[in-house]
């Protein structure tokens, strides 16, 4: 079963474009002064794996959105995992979570499949022929919150998946399952799923192919206008253009999850990655969302694993304190044993 997603090595280099101003004040720069390895995220005690971790304020809580979970004993619908789960947390006390479970302690989908889904996916029983619903990134939004999917075919062998759409979902407040709102990129589209919010736009990076590798572009459109498919524009390497399938790479090394913010602290966009094939997690900065970002800076590295390597690591910008200076980044961690592994946290402090 191929339970991760997020493995895929990116081998394109970026596309730069644009500087900032030379009037512009120098920002500060970007010195990690600690570390502090916090745990890992709370889970059911029957949950062995789930990887991911995207984040959002739901109401006064936490929402997280993690990939697919795989537990034992087998749930009440007789499966041993979920393409998605997700749980809740207080902000201050963000890996104390809690979510409901059915009767045998299994945590429910919170993206659900729609009918014709969940046929195709009963007509195969097989984890490895199926359709996989995979979270991107959370938006607040309207008083809730706004799920990116990732929505594609697994097929037998190793990282054998097609790409289909990006789908919608909303999360109600102090609800872990969600309703799906459509569809927002086909087939033939981006994956733009991973969003951040800034001066009256919502820009979402993902996935786009380049010259037979893959890289991250990104697209955006006005806040009002997030679930409108016609309302976005895609950076081509030199400006926003309506054709999406124009997307240029503006990030490289960037195996899957990414997520992307405002500093105030450190008065850049930051983009926080894990790099390539390396326990490591980084930070890239830039003076526009589309870039150029700079090289990356070593935030930490992560345990060293039973197996592999750690990946999936990205911030957390609801959690962060003293306007950036202090920030929260998760990263997926194999333990030993087959399909095991967590999600823990990570608290990065840098220089005044």
């Amino acid at each position: 079963m191929h339970a991760f997603r997020r493995f895929v090595p990116v081998l394109v280099t970026a596309i730069l474009a644009g500087c900032g101003s030379s009037s512009m004040p120098s920002p500060p720069k970007a010195v990690v002064a600690s570390v502090t390895d916090l745990g890992p995220l709370g889970a059911p005690t029957n949950v062995a794996v789930r990887d991911g971790g995207a984040s959002a304020k739901l109401g006064d809580l936490i929402l997280w959105l993690f990939g697919d979970t795989i537990f034992s004993p087998a749930s009440e619908d007789s499966t041993n995992y979920r393409t998605n789960t997700a749980t809740l947390s207080s902000p201050s006390t963000p890996r104390q979570t809690n979510e409901p479970t059915d009767a045998t302690g299994a945590p429910f989908q919170a993206i659900p499949f729609t009918a014709v889904e969940r046929a195709y996916n009963d007509s195969t029983g097989q984890p490895d022929e199926r359709i996989a619903l995979w979270p991107g990134g959370l938006l607040s939004v309207d008083g809730g919150v706004l799920a990116f999917a990732h929505k594609l075919f697994v097929h037998p062998g190793a990282l054998n998946y097609e790409h289909v759409s990006v789908e919608l979902a909303d999360f109600a407040p102090g609800q872990t399952t969600a309703t799906r709102s459509g569809t927002l990129f086909g087939p033939d589209e981006p994956s733009f799923d991973t969003p951040m919010h800034r001066d009256g736009y919502v820009y979402l990076y993902g996935l786009i192919a380049i010259n037979g590798s893959r890289g991250v572009g990104v697209a955006r459109a006005p806040e009002g206008q997030v679930r409108s498919h016609s309302a976005y524009e895609t950076w081509n390497g030199s400006a926003w253009v309506a054709n999406l399938q124009a997307a240029a790479g503006v990030l490289d090394g960037v195996p899957g999850e990414l997520a992307v913010s405002w500093n105030d602290h450190l008065q850049q966009y930051a983009a926080v990655h894990s790099l390539g094939l390396s326990n490591q997690v980084v930070l890239r900065l830039a003076d526009k969302p589309e870039g150029p970002w700079g090289e990356p800076i070593t935030l930490f590295t992560g345990q060293t694993p039973a197996q592999g390597v750690d990946y999936a690591g990205r911030q957390h910008p609801e959690l962060e304190q003293e306007d950036g200076r202090i920030i929260f980044v998760s990263y997926y961690h194999p333990l030993p044993g087959f399909l095991r592994g967590e999600v823990r946290l990570v608290r990065v402090e840098f220089q005044r």
